[in-house]
């Protein structure tokens, strides 16, 4: 019996962690907005499960911060506010800069390889005005001097991060100027590390990640719905 019912947990959370990652990447990409109501009978049914998982991954979303569960009210979408999104880009650029610095020491000739195909890559997605193909490639090109600083808890603080900056990496690159800026600065870096110029690499990023930041405060500022303390 003992046995059974932890079959049971286990099947359940599968299922919890399922939904919830289809609900991240729903709000990543913006299909759910800040102040949504979530119905667990509306969701059960749309994904033909039961409402217990679909509660568990309302819980685990809430951890992350990207929920809101009110009680007797339901689940919402949390909103940011411009203090949030300020340490958000603040610390993220901190962490780009210290992932560089204790990568550099790991780089191959197959790393620097892999960054001038995504280069190439994200040159491309330009040209094509692919910006979202583009959010995939720029994610790729920093996640690689993450897995090279060969720090897990480097790694795990910033895939926490990058569950909110998915919410707004949409809006940062959402402008085809924003869009080769940043890629300049993508070729800058790998040219630094490259030449070995390794601080100016990391300063190159630091510098970078605030400016995407900047932007998207100045996108959302503009907006009506920034008057009231958010952002998104």
């Amino acid at each position: 019996m003992p046995l059974a019912l932890s079959a049971v947990r286990i099947e359940r959370g599968v299922l919890s962690e399922k939904v919830a990652s289809i609900l991240r990447e729903a709000i990543a990409k913006g299909e759910l907005v800040p102040g949504e109501r979530l119905p667990e009978k509306l969701f059960s049914e749309q994904m033909g499960v039961s409402r217990a998982p679909i509660r568990d991954a309302f819980r685990i979303l809430e951890l992350e911060g990207l929920v809101q569960i009110i009680p007797q009210k339901g689940t919402r979408i949390k909103g940011l506010t411009v203090k949030d999104v300020e340490s958000i880009y603040e610390l993220r650029s901190a962490l780009d800069s210290l992932a560089i610095r204790l990568a550099v020491p790991n780089l191959r000739e197959e790393d620097f390889s892999c960054l001038e195909k995504l280069l190439q890559q994200m040159k491309g997605c330009i040209k094509k005005k692919d910006s979202n193909s583009y959010k995939d490639l720029n994610s790729a090109f920093h996640d690689l001097f993450y897995q090279k600083s060969q720090n897990q808890w480097l790694c795990d603080v910033n895939k926490g991060l990058m569950k909110h900056i998915m919410r707004l990496r949409s809006f940062s690159l959402s402008k085809p100027k924003r869009l080769n800026e940043s890629y300049k600065d993508h070729v800058n870096i790998f040219e630094a590390l490259k030449h070995q110029n390794n601080g100016e690499a990391e300063e190159i990023a630091k510098k970078h990640t605030k400016e995407a930041g900047h932007f998207v405060l100045q996108f959302f500022l503009k907006k009506e719905n920034a008057l009231d303390g958010f952002v998104i």
